[in-house]
């Protein structure tokens, strides 16, 4: 579970204590206070289980949003490597950021990322996204969750030799995605 449900609700129990206090100070007034006084008590005690019960439902739809934008992006750089390779034979820009934006045809990234995502991981809805370039039209491309966040969860990683799954691994050459079989 996040961290800000933790908040919302030690916030809400907060005022809820925070509002009973005042309500046991004026409760000797008129009834007109009090009873609105006791409405917003009831409103802010019923607050905290109401927003309990609609996390999990927002969380999910969060998770499902950014692995969709995830894959799109994923499948957009993808594409974008592979027109740059085309057009590009002779692989000395298609690891150029720039370049392969001209290509991109995704949900956007900013244009400082452009220029950064060959060799680092960007940030982008919960995930982290990364080209690494070695040797002529070599490449690996890396999309995964934000580490220890739980802002998405599938990882993606495609290098030349065409889409593959799980971690990157050391087992047969430094940045190649290891097999799906493996």
């Amino acid at each position: 579970m996040p961290v800000w449900n933790y908040i919302i609700t030690a916030a809400s129990s907060a005022a809820a204590v925070l509002a009973a206090l005042m309500g046991r100070k004026l409760a000797a007034g008129t009834p007109g206070p009090r009873c609105t006084i006791w409405c917003v008590l009831a409103c802010l005690v019923a607050f905290a289980p109401a927003a309990l019960a609609i996390t999990p439902p927002l969380v999910a739809r969060r998770l499902a949003r950014h692995d969709r934008l995830a894959e799109q992006r994923f499948r957009s750089l993808r594409q974008a490597f592979e027109r740059a390779r085309v057009r590009h034979a002779d692989g000395a820009s298609i690891c150029d950021g720039v370049v392969l934006s001209r290509y991109y045809s995704g949900p956007p990234f900013s244009s400082e990322d452009c220029w950064r995502i060959t060799g680092n991981y960007v940030k982008q809805d919960g995930y982290s996204f990364m080209i690494y370039c070695h040797g002529k039209n070599a490449y690996v491309l890396d999309a995964r969750p934000f580490p220890g966040s739980g802002e998405g969860t599938r990882h993606f990683c495609a290098d030349e030799f065409g889409q593959k799954c799980g971690e990157l691994g050391w087992k047969t050459h430094p940045y190649v995605c290891p097999t799906c079989a493996e």
